[in-house]
């Protein structure tokens, strides 16, 4: 890789010893570190299928981080290697595969989606393997077991958020939900209606849509007829691309308030002009946020690295993952203390941290879910536009 970022300034990385980056020796015992100090990451991600764009960005931006600092010398004589397999987002295939990287002992893993990682917890939480998950942020609240991390916001508060957006900043009381029909996608089937009718709105149609659906016509009809002015998506980004063709394929253009997963660089292929003027809610740093510590060395490995993925949400997520490992082995180590699944647990754990492009995270006993806060940006001439400022998520029952 040819981007070489200073993660010492990114982690606070000190005293980093030279050590080779590939396969190490063998596994000194049921630790995930090689007798070399070798840690091996395992991603299991959606690396094919409708949704891949997901899988792809968290799995190409851990690898450039870890491997970045490999190229730097390693983290206080630990290095890494990645194993990356595709869950296709499937429960049970996501199921299989915790059971492999268990069996291969993996130190830590990594995945995107709700109930992929709630299918991987038997497997791995009973060996107490770190999982750090883009998942529905209430899941991690409190935590199931103390060694899995979150990045993503309670999902129903988010699509609460949007319902305030729609209201406060939109000023319309109708709107229509159209929803994964998955557990992702529950949390917001609930709470959309709810703030929207405890705030004088009403919801007139609400749409659950599989994330393998092809054929949105019928959707985009029961949206149309439904008259809403504004259509809030809960949906993934060929899913909100699909739904936005069907939908102008028969004259209906309503607003479009859509959740963060939605926007990548497949949705703004995929939906084309479309796109444009799409409200899309960010929780992540903002790219043009140059001078921050995190985008800075996110631009500088993504650029090179993961060019196709700069400005998706899950490659942005996925960097406070990366930026959070590299931190917990520092942490966990500092004075050659030797490194367990448990101290890194432990190291991760503070009052405010601030890694990647996500900050202030917090992980502490009572939750290890992500981020609290969301902004809402436009798409305008194909990039994101700042609508509003960063504010609280609503609670929701």
């Amino acid at each position: 890789m040819s981007a070489r970022i200073s993660l010492v300034a990114m982690v606070g990385v000190m005293g980093l010893a030279t050590s080779a980056c590939g396969g190490g020796g063998a596994s000194s015992g049921d630790s995930g570190i090689s007798d070399d100090q070798e840690v091996t990451v395992g991603i299991s991600a959606i690396l094919s299928g409708p949704a891949a764009t997901s899988g792809q960005g968290m799995t190409c931006t851990v690898e450039s981080y870890l491997e970045a600092a490999n190229e730097e010398g390693g983290v206080n004589g630990y290095t890494f290697n990645v194993v990356s397999r595709d869950h296709q987002y499937d429960p049970s295939r996501a199921a299989n595969i915790a059971r492999e990287f268990v069996s291969e002992d993996v130190f830590l893993m990594l995945t995107d989606g709700t109930a992929t990682m709630n299918a991987a917890l038997p497997a791995i939480q009973p060996r107490s393997i770190p999982i750090m998950a883009t998942a529905d942020g209430a899941v991690f609240t409190p935590p199931e077991y103390e060694a899995m991390f979150g990045i993503n916001p309670d999902y129903g508060r988010e699509a609460a958020g949007g319902a305030r957006f729609i209201i406060d900043e939109l000023g319309e009381t109708e709107a229509a939900i159209a929803y994964l029909n998955s557990e992702a996608g529950e949390p917001a089937a609930e709470a959309f209606p709810a703030y929207m009718e405890a705030n004088g709105g009403t919801v007139v149609a609400s749409e659950a849509i599989a994330a393998t659906n092809t054929d949105y016509a019928a959707q985009a009809q029961t949206l149309k007829s439904s008259g809403a002015p504004v259509v809030y998506s809960n949906l993934l980004d060929t899913g909100l691309a699909a739904l936005q063709k069907a939908s102008d394929a028969i004259g209906y253009s309503p607003t479009w308030v859509s959740w963060f997963p939605a926007y990548t660089p497949s949705y703004l292929d995929l939906a084309g002009s479309l796109a444009e003027d799409t409200y899309i809610s960010q929780f992540a740093t903002p790219l043009t946020e140059t001078n921050d510590k995190g985008v800075a060395n996110y631009l500088e490995i993504m650029q090179d690295a993961c060019p196709e993925s700069l400005e998706a949400q899950s490659a942005q997520s996925a960097s406070s993952f990366a930026a959070a490992i590299i931190a917990g082995v520092e942490e966990a180590t500092e004075g050659d203390q030797e490194l367990t699944r448990e101290t890194f647990a432990a190291a991760l754990e503070g009052a405010e941290q601030a890694y990647g492009l996500t900050p202030s995270v917090t992980w502490n006993d009572e939750t290890h879910a992500g981020a609290t806060k969301s902004a809402m940006y436009q798409v305008r001439d194909g990039d994101l536009a700042a609508v509003t400022d960063y504010e609280t998520l609503p609670e929701t029952e």
